[in-house]
């Protein structure tokens, strides 16, 4: 079995939300542990991790668990796999990193001397999103692209990281194909910033999926519940299989 954990925001949320089902359909046995609060940035969580504060959204396996600290979890337990992320905002602008990233990486080294540790490279805005963040990139989506692109690179060599979770690029590549090309075509995402209930979620737990598990997600037929997504019919299906096969082409490059 591997154990995971996700330290995050809203944005591992959306990663996560169907990433178990994916995994449990393709027969591999996973635990996923997830510590979040909705916009957390990596200053907030050196600043949680050094007044060991109890202010994260706990889940195990997508079940709600008591609020927790990070030392209740990063300190008691082993993991296999820990990812980070920086808060959606800020993702491209280097001097918000440091020297929270610094410290906060050397805290989860201290304590999983085992684990692989992962970056999880985040997505840029719709191009008309209204998120307040936006305006540090002109709103201009590319450009907040690329500069996520730039620093997460950077970042990522300076952590000296296991790697990086590519859910930005992948977003980005679906966005240059006509099925989702808005605003004539769906969104991947639901409010301008987080993903889409069916098609974004559905493309970063891809994502995860091929890159943490080394899964083949072409070949998982699980599809999210309609209770959540409604009924899927021709062209989401379609759209579905598009996503298949963009994220196995980025993901095994």
């Amino acid at each position: 079995m591997i154990k995971m954990l996700s330290i995050g925001n809203s944005f591992s949320c959306d990663a996560l939300a169907y990433f178990g089902d994916m995994a449990k359909n393709a027969n591999i046995e996973v635990e996923v542990w997830h510590l979040e609060i909705g916009g957390c940035s990596f200053e907030r969580h050196y600043n949680n991790m050094c007044a060991d504060m109890c202010t994260y959204n706990f889940s195990v396996n997508g079940e709600a668990r008591p609020m927790a600290r990070l030392s209740d979890v990063v300190e008691k337990e082993k993991f296999d796999i820990v990812t980070i992320q920086q808060v959606s905002h800020s993702s491209g602008l280097y001097s918000t990193y440091h020297p929270y990233i610094d410290e906060f990486v050397d805290y989860i080294r201290k304590y999983q001397k085992e684990a692989k540790l992962w970056l999880h490279k985040t997505w840029a805005y719709e191009k008309n999103s209204s998120h307040s963040g936006f305006v540090n990139y002109g709103k201009n989506q590319m450009v907040m692209y690329e500069a996520i692109c730039n620093i997460y690179e950077k970042i990522a060599k300076e952590i000296n990281a296991d790697g990086i979770i590519p859910s930005g690029d992948v977003i980005q590549a679906l966005r240059g194909k006509p099925e989702f090309s808005y605003p004539n075509e769906p969104s991947l995402c639901r409010d301008g910033f987080h993903m889409h209930f069916l098609y974004g979620r559905y493309a970063v737990a891809a994502t995860w999926f091929e890159t943490l598990l080394h899964g083949d997600i072409r070949k998982v037929d699980f599809l999210p519940p309609t209770e959540i997504v409604g009924e899927l019919y021709e062209g989401e299906l379609k759209r579905i299989e598009i996503i298949k096969d963009t994220v196995h082409s980025i993901c095994t490059k």
